[in-house]
């Protein structure tokens, strides 16, 4: 008969830890949520985040607000697919600088009269690579 090999408790707890940073990464830092979800107590989280270096050192690595920022670019980029103006003003005001947009609301609406339907995907596409290759 074969022999069952058991896990040690150090890997299934560095397996944990492995499934607490995922979570932490895939809420944007809520450690409520991936407490409950990991089935950890936060005193556990807190304890390993003071006792392992590797671990504090991989949450300290996550950048939330950046993450955060992604996200809402992101979704700022669909709703002016979408064409909502508000969203299509914000994005040319702080992005379209290099193409004669200001942030002077004037501007902004008489660059997006002149630009013909056909050219508004071009810069929807445009605008998108930059805001992927700025992040």
């Amino acid at each position: 008969m074969p022999k069952i090999q058991r896990k040690s408790t150090k890997n299934l707890q560095q397996q944990r830890k492995e499934v607490v940073i995922d979570l932490m990464r895939k809420s944007l830092g809520n450690i409520t949520y991936t407490c409950t979800e990991a089935k950890i107590d936060r005193k556990t989280y807190y304890n390993w985040l003071e006792q392992d270096e590797k671990f504090r050192e991989a949450i300290e690595n996550l950048d939330f607000d950046e993450m955060k920022v992604d996200i809402a670019e992101l979704g700022m980029i669909g709703l002016a697919k979408e064409k909502n103006f508000q969203a299509c003003k914000f994005i040319l005001e702080k992005k379209g600088f290099k193409r004669g947009y200001f942030e002077r609301s004037d501007n902004v609406q008489v660059n997006i009269q002149n630009n013909s339907i056909t050219n508004v995907k071009k810069l929807w596409e445009d605008i998108e690579k930059e805001m992927i290759e700025d992040g």
